[in-house]
């Protein structure tokens, strides 16, 4: 069964993540409560539907995944690894050059997602 992105986010309570949405961007925080439609860090609430992307803090990224080029309506294409495909999210290792994040994009978000 195929978790949707707050579900996944309740996997993550208590964990450090920072939230990239149009026009903000949030320091590192804690990912306190997740309700049914929004979730809340460091005191602040978002609604799901609206952010660009959730990058996941302290979280291991050396997982195997399948080698993608990911391709948003936000920012440029990145080349990462495709760890799932949720039913209105995927979650990808974004990799650059010096580090490594686990971030999770909204479906809505999503141009294309293309092998490498």
């Amino acid at each position: 069964m195929k978790l949707s992105l707050l579900e996944r986010l309740k996997e993550h309570v208590g964990g450090l993540l920072s939230v990239a949405a149009p026009g903000f961007s949030s320091e590192p925080g804690r990912l306190q409560r997740v309700y049914r439609r929004f979730f809340r860090v460091s005191g602040q609430h978002f609604v799901a539907d609206t952010v660009n992307e959730i990058v996941l803090l302290q979280v291991p990224t050396k997982l195997k995944g399948k080698k993608t080029l990911v391709r948003t309506t936000y920012r440029a294409p990145f080349s990462g690894k495709l760890l799932r495909i949720g039913r209105d999210y995927i979650e990808v290792i974004e990799e650059s050059a010096f580090t490594e994040q686990r971030v999770l994009i909204p479906l809505t978000r999503v141009v294309s997602i293309e092998p490498v």
